[in-house]
Formats: structure tokens, sequence, C-alpha cells
């Protein structure tokens, strides 16, 4: 195994064991694994936090967060693939919403986001 994939596992089991929320294992594995031990995991915790508070397009997320157009469609991909946030149906307008998934494990996001504060 390379060097990066190990520090990848390294820093998800050490996120984990950091967090202390009762939701399942599996959503604080992947939650770790997306916000906390990837690259992008700080664009994606201020993605999710911008739209926690009002559903957004692309383009609107990426003037407000200040990142190109291309990144925020990436990681918007990344997150709607695992389920974390979800779309409207409408191509030309599509909005993105925080998902059910994530909503009812908003405890585990807050706790990764506080840790990753100071990164922010």
């Amino acid at each position: 195994m390379n060097s990066s994939v190990l520090k990848i596992r390294k820093n998800t089991a050490i996120c984990e064991r950091q967090i202390e929320s009762q939701c399942s294992s599996g959503i604080k594995c992947l939650m770790c694994t997306m916000l906390a031990s990837s690259r992008g995991g700080i664009n994606r915790i201020k993605i999710i936090s911008k739209l926690r508070e009002t559903p957004l397009n692309l383009y609107k997320l990426s003037r407000e967060l200040d990142l190109q157009y291309k990144a925020v469609q990436h990681h918007i991909l990344i997150l709607e693939k695992n389920n974390l946030i979800i779309s409207s149906d409408n191509r030309y307008r599509k909005m993105y919403f925080i998902s059910p998934l994530l909503e009812s494990n908003m405890i585990v996001f807050d706790e990764i986001s506080l840790k990753m504060r100071h990164y922010l």
C-alpha cells in the first residue's frame, strides 16, 4: 500500500476515536473520510455549512465561498455520490440541499467541523 492510503486510514481511525457522538460507526467513518482525512475535506465542510444555511446552486456556492466553479462542482459530485447532499431535479436551476442522512447525523458533522475549525 502506498503512503497516502496508509495516512488516510490512520487519520480516519484517529478521527473516529475522537468523535464521541451516538451515531453509527458507518456514518462516522464516512464523514471522517470525506471531511477530515482527505485533501478536499475543508472545502466540503464549507459547502455543507453553507447548504445548511440555505439551498444554493453551483454558481452561488462558488461565489459565496470564493472557490472556483469546477472545484465546487467536483466536491458536490463527491458529496452527492456519498448521500451527504441531494439536488433538485431541475437541470438548469439545480439546487443542492442537505440530505436526510446528513441531517439526522448532523452531530457528527458538527464534531468534525469543530475539530477542523483551525483549518477553516
